[in-house]
């Protein structure tokens, strides 16, 4: 068997092999305090994941999707994976700037590689078993990331808050991870049990997809993903340890552990499909309550909050029932698969060019005045026009900004019903015209309210950026955060604009390639 016949197995896995130089000299080294080989460390680590992100993109244009027992590699999984790569080559310079003068700097790389590594298997993982391996890894991976961050090791104490009570909050935050691995583990064992399936195509192609057992365990990996998601922003200890964790802490929350939940949802998609197709009505209605009191009460909460650190969370929040949102109105039949699928990866990369930028630009604000009042960005936009003009544009896209990278995300949620609400047809078989057509139409209410209710919440931050400062104070912001700032404004104006082209017909794409024609 040749090289070439030798690497073919690999694939989809190029990427990962890319990280291994990174991981192998960060194991070895991984006791050392010399701040020369940190830097050494930090820079094959930035390459490697580079490299990985190359490799994810390169190789499936070359060698197209894979399939085998265990893994499947589509362009749904080369987008996640892409996903994951440009939030790690973030993440790194956040954890950089926060910990590289602690004595366990490189330990916390080595965990942070690992970490990665793994949300690559698990996002091509298609069999049960090695999604659930996977999962808990990964799971794993990330609590103890987020405990080395919080722990003093090697350092000065983080806060004047104990240790000990934020690691405290950190288990009390991750029982309900563990909670869904439990469910996870507990409906694939009634699937197998029942039926001898180890994959949800499997279960798609059986006659015994209505059996009663297996329903029971369809039911309880949604529960799974359902607490995994949607529960932790309401814990108390998930409020606590925002306010008292390292900061970094609440990107590796953003940007690995809630696109791990996103992505478990999405192997489970085509069953979702299923079910929705065969019983929207009720589901619809479920959904749609749900995503109603998620919706409401992060709103509501970023309203009365002061902290910019909560209102930046429960703003996520909010996207995490727009999300919702998007299951009931697929089952209220007002979107397709494909707006479906693509309104969830839209929302994933609009995040990254939203928080990414905002979190920098505030933490450091935070960092110099010692807390995280929303009163200490007064006056920011007209101290320093060019950050302050480069958030104006970011927030305004996340709002969802005509022109911008948002208005794409945020119109089509909305878009799909604009064609049946004169339409007297009932959106469901069996099921009068106007009792259907009642809950769909209050589906899009609630779309159309959430957004208000968004914009009303970025609106204030825009305002105390731009209103008259009490004082004169000004920041002397590092170089690197003006370029980093500018170039994910550019980005989301340049993404904007090429989604308005593609809307008004024309076919010129200055991306290179349709971006609404893209089929997961």
């Amino acid at each position: 068997m040749t090289v070439l016949e030798q690497l073919d197995k690999i694939c989809p896995f190029y990427s990962c092999a890319a990280l291994m130089p990174a991981i192998i000299l960060s194991v070895f080294f991984g006791l050392s305090k010399n701040k020369g080989l940190k830097v050494f460390i930090l820079a094959v680590s930035v390459l490697s994941i580079i490299a990985a992100l190359f490799f994810n993109i390169y190789i499936f244009i070359l060698k197209g999707a894979f399939s085998d027992y265990l893994f499947s590699y589509n362009l749904l999984e080369a987008v996640q994976a892409g996903f994951i790569f440009f939030a790690a080559l973030n993440l790194i310079i956040f954890i950089t700037v926060g910990n590289f003068y602690r004595d366990n700097f490189i330990q916390i790389l080595i965990l942070f590689l690992i970490t990665i590594l793994i949300s690559v298997f698990f996002i091509a993982s298609s069999n049960f078993i090695a999604i659930f391996v996977s999962f808990v890894l990964l799971s794993a991976g990330i609590f103890q990331i987020v405990t080395v961050l919080n722990s003093n090791t090697g350092t000065r104490q983080i806060n004047s808050i104990s240790e000990y009570i934020v690691k405290n909050d950190i288990l009390r935050f991750f029982l309900v991870s563990a909670f869904s691995i439990l469910l996870l583990f507990t409906g694939f064992s009634i699937i197998f049990g029942a039926s001898d399936f180890k994959s949800f195509l499997q279960i798609l192609e059986s006659e015994k997809i209505n059996a009663t057992l297996l329903k029971t365990g369809i039911i309880i990996l949604f529960a799974a993903v359902f607490s995994y998601l949607f529960l932790f922003p309401l814990q108390g200890a998930y409020i606590r340890l925002l306010k008292k964790c390292e900061p970094t802490t609440t990107c590796i929350l953003w940007f690995l552990y809630f696109p791990a939940g996103i992505f478990l949802f999405l192997k489970l998609r085509n069953v979702f499909f299923y079910i929705a197709d065969n019983s929207s009505f009720y589901l619809s209605i479920s959904l749609i309550v749900a995503a109603a009191l998620t919706l409401i009460g992060a709103n509501l909460g970023a309203i009365k909050t002061t902290s910019m650190r909560r209102i930046l969370s429960f703003i996520f929040m909010a996207n995490l029932g727009m999300l919702l949102l998007a299951l009931g109105l697929y089952g209220a039949k007002t979107i397709d698969r494909q707006t479906f699928t693509w309104f969830f990866i839209a929302n994933l990369f609009l995040l990254l060019l939203s928080y990414l930028p905002v979190f920098t630009v505030f933490n450091f604000i935070e960092k110099k005045e010692g807390s995280d009042s929303i009163d200490n960005i007064a006056g920011l936009a007209r101290n320093n026009k060019t950050i302050g003009t480069a958030l104006i544009i970011i927030l305004a896209s996340f709002a969802g900004m005509f022109g911008t990278a948002g208005y794409l995300a945020r119109i089509h949620i909305i878009k799909p019903f604009l064609g049946f609400l004169t339409s007297g047809n009932s959106l469901y078989e069996g099921v009068p015209a106007e009792a259907g057509n009642a809950f769909a139409y209050a589906g899009f209410a609630l779309a159309l309210i959430s957004w208000a209710f968004l914009a009303v919440n970025i609106a204030r931050i825009i305002i105390i950026l731009v209103k008259k400062p009490h004082n004169n104070k000004t920041y002397a912001f590092p170089k690197s955060y003006y370029i980093y700032s500018i170039i994910y404004t550019l980005a989301a104006l340049w993404i904007g604009v090429a989604g308005l082209l593609e809307i008004y017909g024309s076919d010129i794409y200055i991306t290179g390639y349709s971006l609404f024609n893209i089929s997961f």
